[in-house]
């Protein structure tokens, strides 16, 4: 792991230090994409909504997380995750309420998807599906 946003800090210590940076290049660098995202609204009623109703938010949503090497673009490994959250209010004879927009449940399950496809990364580092370092290919 690199750390690339922070280079001016960094130089700007060295400097301080009198040293000079000896900078590492990657040799992998971790690319990707949401291939999708959504939410949907989902109702029902209760002998015509008199007995009760109720509303489900479910947000959705699919990443790809790519290992790239940097010096060939060649892509040696590829992972998805997914993720879906619902929220539900149930309404029963007047009482209780209806879901309404939660503007968190983007963040919910992106946090989901994102998680799931990095541990499934990590699952075949650990099973040997692909190694991390050129040296060890």
């Amino acid at each position: 792991v690199v750390d690339r946003d922070n280079l001016e800090e960094l130089a700007r210590e060295a400097k301080i230090k009198g040293q000079a940076q000896a900078l590492k290049g990657a040799d992998f660098a971790l690319t990707g994409d949401v291939v999708e995202f959504g939410r949907k609204e989902v109702g029902d009623r209760q002998l015509f909504g008199i007995l009760g109703s109720g509303k489900e938010q479910v947000a959705y949503s699919k990443v790809t997380v790519n290992v790239v090497d940097v010096h060939t673009s060649e892509v040696v490994y590829s992972v998805q995750g997914a993720g879906e959250y619902a929220l539900s209010n149930r309404e029963v004879l007047g009482f209780g309420g209806t879901a309404g927009y939660d503007s968190t449940l983007n963040g919910k399950v992106l946090d989901l998807a994102i998680r799931e496809a990095i541990n499934r990364l990590v699952e075949g580092l650990e099973q040997r599906r692909w190694k991390p370092s050129k040296d060890t290919r």
